[in-house]
């Protein structure tokens, strides 16, 4: 007897080639019916014996598509209907989106080859992609995921395209990407307002030669432009960096394969897999020091041991790496502090004093995105991210959520990202940048405004920093108030805190968890600007245990970009302020003390105590881009013997580590002949032993690290390493230490933190 089911299937479904799959499956169990996306996920109807039924629902679920990740399931019986045969139905824009949305996808193996078959009809096509494979997120404009709600839409498929569209068997089986260069997109040159067209292989040919000539090239990605030079070229590189006026910040280099890659760095098994894997992202590795190809290293990250690295995820990339044959600079397409540019018009008039020469191509780029971010530590291999955008946003799966709201999350300043619960999933932005810079504050107003449309967003919560200052906050307020809806502002340490917890999913844990956030800066509830700070969390509270020993905090935002002051906050005795001096001009000498005399704002900030340190040892006075001071920092420590090196005992009474006593006994043991690499190192060591001695008087057993200074892949080395037997050490994998994950944690406090009266 037959009987009529449907079926609904959720989570990530949509966009990966799970209707071609669930089509293959019903074939094999000679099932009639139907599936289709929805707002939900994947429906499917089918007809047959209730038994077989039974069998097929069993192999979607226990057999399931590899890039599928079913959130949940149901079946249903339904009125008897009579179906032809199966097919996959298109569906339209539904009311209110509740399912994930799939990230773009590095070009799979089946797809390289044919972009490098000469005898393939999508040899040299850029954009050839697959079902498993391509753009996802970048040129999704409206859910479910079919391609009139893509940057495809107005792209008719051609006659060899639409069969292999129609073709059960076929790889491109309703792959909603599918093209070729009869039906799809161009790519062409522009110089000098003057357009140089032709085949697309020839167009990545023309741009090679241009690179190797020493021109910079702008090139229209599959998420945003990238600015490119030769990697080998001292001159092109400093040229590059001179017109983008970034002097000293490491730029990412494209290698074509992994092969040139090691002979470059020194790349171990957990790093291949990275940069080979569905987001091959930008994985920052540690230098050779006598390498196989020689690359103009200094230029390229100067005063490092390391260099980002990646391979060509996309055609775009591989065609220029195949033609041009070398390593070459791939750095974001955007001028400093700007946000990634992804049209065509906006490049050639912001990057036209920067580029010599533009790539562009004709498709759409709907979400912008810069290239994600990985590092390991060097020891323990713990994966850290440093950004996540493209390949990893704007999901997050598996989040502590059961909200029956919808929430909105505004995030943090310097690192944005937006977070939101608009139904039972949970969604986090790509990198938005810092607010300060109008035209990123755009951007970020920009993503808000696409959440809104693709959700119809009716947020029921607006969550914010407690900064007054910060535009997330200004934004989120004006929000909350033009709306009538209610506000909830959270600390920002506690925001790190929560999102730490919220991914080991801690937040039902029984036991105390103490939690070490440390970072550069956050608005304190004493007043103070926050920035070493230990919690402890229990029975859904958190309370500030302890905090590093506060110092002054000197001249506002200056003095995150100048690690010079950072020394002087924390230095109080006069051989050390003495031995400094020199770092000054009269005048601002004599204006920075009188501020620190009259100084009444304090700061626990682990950040800028890694500016002090590194000035300290004639390493950085003036950070040209964020971080730069404690990169330096890093690299030198990395130098240093591990053994035989110790922290200096620079704690007061109830444990609190004093940040004038700490840079007194590096000063002193600096002139008594010490290496400062063994200094940097012994810095980092002491602050390990901080965290520990913290811990021992905590109770707690689970020790949770959030906040940018937790990038440093040599202080949780150290970190994993003492912890080893003692404590159960939880760093974040999924997520970004830094402010990035602001937004999640406002989230997971919002839904699972009680707040202290």
């Amino acid at each position: 007897m037959k009987v009529t089911r449907k079926i609904t299937i959720c989570g990530l479904v949509q966009g990966i080639g799970f209707r071609p799959f669930v089509h293959q499956v019903a074939h094999r169990f000679h099932l009639n019916g139907e599936v289709n996306n929805n707002e939900n996920g994947v429906q499917i109807l089918v007809t047959g014996p209730s038994e077989v039924i039974d069998a097929f629902y069993h192999e979607l679920l226990h057999y399931p598509y590899q890039l599928a990740r079913i959130k949940r399931s149901r079946m249903d019986s339904v009125t008897l209907r009579s179906f032809p045969d199966f097919r996959i139905v298109p569906s339209e824009k539904g009311k209110r989106v509740n399912l994930p949305f799939t990230p773009d996808m590095a070009l799979c193996e089946h797809c390289t080859k044919e972009l490098e078959d000469h005898e393939d009809r999508r040899f040299g096509y850029p954009f050839t992609a697959c079902v498993e494979c391509g753009q996802r997120w970048s040129i999704s404009k409206a859910y479910p995921f079919e391609r009139e709600h893509t940057s495809y839409r107005d792209r008719s498929l051609c006659p060899s395209c639409e069969t292999e569209y129609t073709h059960l068997d076929d790889r491109r089986y309703h792959a909603q990407t599918i093209s070729c260069a009869e039906c799809g997109f161009s790519c062409w040159l522009e110089e000098g307002g003057k357009r140089i067209s032709g085949k697309n292989v020839d167009v990545f040919e023309a741009a090679a030669k241009l690179l190797k000539q020493g021109k910079i090239l702008a090139v229209k990605n599959s998420a945003g432009f990238l600015l490119c030079c030769d990697a080998t070229s001292t001159p092109a590189i400093n040229e590059l960096r001179k017109r983008k006026h970034r002097p000293d910040k490491p730029l990412a280099v494209l290698f074509k394969d992994l092969e040139e890659v090691r002979a470059v760095v020194h790349c171990n098994t957990e790093e291949a897999e990275e940069l080979q894997g569905r987001v091959s992202p930008i994985v920052i590795m540690p230098l050779r020091q006598n390498p196989d190809i020689l690359l103009a290293t200094d230029a390229l990250a100067p005063g490092l041991d390391q260099l980002g690295v990646m391979l060509p995820y996309n055609g775009i990339l591989r065609l220029l790496a195949n033609a041009f044959g070398g390593a070459m600079v791939a750095t974001s397409g955007n001028m400093h502090t700007k946000p990634v540019i992804a049209d065509n018009q906006t490049a050639l008039e912001e990057l036209a004093e920067v580029a010599d020469v533009f790539l562009l191509h004709d498709q759409e780029i709907a979400n912008a995105q810069d290239d994600s971010v990985v590092k390991f530590t060097p020891e323990h291999k713990q994966r850290i991210v440093m950004r996540r955008s493209r390949g990893m946003a704007p999901n997050y799966f598996d989040a502590p959520m059961t909200s029956e709201k919808q929430l909105l999350a505004m995030g943090g300043e310097l690192k944005s990202a937006i977070g939101l619960i608009p139904n039972q999933y949970l969604y986090i932005s790509q990198y938005l940048g810092a607010l300060g810079a109008l035209e990123t504050y755009d951007r970020y107003r920009e993503v808000l405004d696409r959440f809104w449309e693709l959700f119809d967003l009716k947020p029921e919560l607006v969550i914010t920093d407690k900064h007054p200052g910060y535009q997330s906050t200004l934004a989120g307020t004006a929000l909350a108030k033009e709306q009538s809806i209610p506000l909830r502002q959270v600390q920002h340490h506690e925001a790190h805190f929560a999102a730490i917890l919220g991914e080991h999913h801690l937040l039902d844990h029984r036991e105390t968890v103490l939690g070490v956030i440390w970072d550069g800066t956050g608005y304190g509830d004493d007043g103070n600007v926050w920035g070493g700070e230990f919690f402890t969390y229990k029975d859904h509270y958190i309370h500030r245990l302890a905090h590093m020993g506060y110092f002054s905090w000197l001249a506002g935002d200056k003095m995150a970009r100048e690690p010079r002051l950072s020394l002087l906050a924390a230095a109080d005795s006069e051989q050390l302020l003495e031995a400094i001096k020199h770092k000054f001009s009269t005048a601002e000498w004599q204006v920075y003390t009188q501020l620190k005399k009259n100084n009444r704002l304090l700061t626990s900030s682990v950040g800028r105590l890694f500016d002090a340190a590194s000035s300290l040892l004639g390493l950085c006075d003036s950070n040209t881009f964020e971080g730069q001071a404690a990169m330096l920092l890093e690299a030198c420590a990395a130098k240093g013997p591990r053994e035989g090196v110790e922290g200096w005992d620079v704690f007061d009474a109830s444990g609190e580590l004093q940040p004038s006593r700490l840079f007194e006994v590096m000063h002193k043991a600096k002139k008594g002949g010490a290496a400062r690499e063994v200094l940097a190192l012994g810095f980092l060591k002491t602050l390990v032993t901080f965290i520990f001695k913290v811990a021992d008087r905590s109770g707690a057993k689970i020790i949770a690290l959030s906040g940018g200074v937790f990038q440093n892949a040599l202080l949780t080395d150290l970190i994993l390493t003492e912890a080893q037997g003692r404590y159960r050490i939880c760093l974040h994998r999924e997520l970004s230490p830094n402010d990035e994950n602001i937004a999640f944690g406002q989230l997971m406090h919002a839904l699972h933190i009680k707040e202290n009266t």
